[in-house]
């Protein structure tokens, strides 16, 4: 790593907004990997029999590590995302199978219709208001094909809540990094402190809504998006609101009607 000190963020933008675009996110996550993500994806794609020609969109793709493998399966895949320099990273590995676009998911999609839309790795929920959150699944429904099926993998709120570790020290590549995590009954919030090996000092958050399946259900039914089946952990083994550590929940367009998709776990 480089010994230089990086430059401070601007502390006017919302977290989101600097955090995931720094070399410290990349070290803290760096164990969540291609290998990682591949052995999800080589799961979850054959679960999903998508078509050949599929067209995908990658819906706050970061670095693009989902974005590249599926675009390895012969997909055409577009990834979005706010971080303009990771999206310039993943720009730099790009196959002819995939692109990448700086957008804000709170605006409309850009260049669908999709027959896939996936928002992994708990992308979403960063926003002030529950409205912005809505809007985002307005937008996945209108950017998807008739019968067009859209994935989100979330934090389970409950196993969360349960399984906290309050603070956490780690140490990567002369990298020390003090975590706190502190619950409110509506969010997750992370105090990361980073020390360089400089002496550098610089301090994180990360602030995520604890939506429960039945919160995700809520949203996705306002939007005319129908719930078909529901996982908890990246293996695809079956959701169990006590233990499982996460909540996947594979959502298909329901053209019909805007109404009546069920709130029932399955």
């Amino acid at each position: 790593m480089d010994r230089t000190p990086p430059a401070r963020d601007d502390t006017s933008k919302p977290w989101y907004a600097t955090w995931f675009d720094t070399e410290y996110y990349r070290l803290l996550y760096r164990h969540r990997n291609e290998s990682e993500a591949a052995s999800f994806l080589q799961r979850l794609l054959h679960y999903l029999n998508l078509p050949s020609q599929a067209r995908i969109l990658d819906l706050a793709c970061g670095r693009g590590r989902h974005t590249r493998i599926m675009a390895q399966y012969g997909y055409q895949v577009t990834g979005i995302d706010i971080a303009a320099h990771a999206l310039q990273e993943a720009q730099r590995q790009a196959s002819p199978n995939e692109q990448y676009i700086l957008h804000d998911m709170r605006q409309p999609l850009p260049q669908g219709p999709y027959d896939f839309i996936c928002n992994l790795f708990t992308s979403f929920g960063y926003f002030d208001s529950d409205d912005e959150d809505q809007q985002v699944f307005y937008h996945i429904a209108a950017a998807l094909n008739p019968q067009g099926d859209f994935i989100i993998d979330y934090l389970n709120a409950d196993y969360t809540r349960a399984h906290l570790h309050p603070y956490e020290t780690r140490q990567e590549n002369g990298v020390q990094f003090h975590i706190q995590r502190q619950l409110t009954p509506s969010h997750i919030i992370k105090t990361i402190r980073c020390i360089h090996p400089t002496g550098e000092e610089q301090t994180f958050y990360e602030r995520v809504r604890l939506y429960t399946v039945e919160d995700l259900h809520r949203m996705a039914n306002r939007a005319g998006l129908i719930p078909l089946s529901h996982f908890g952990d990246y293996q695809l083994r079956a959701f169990h609101p006590d233990s499982s550590p996460r909540i996947i929940v594979h959502f298909r367009k329901n053209d019909r009607s805007h109404r009546g998709a069920s709130n029932t776990v399955g």
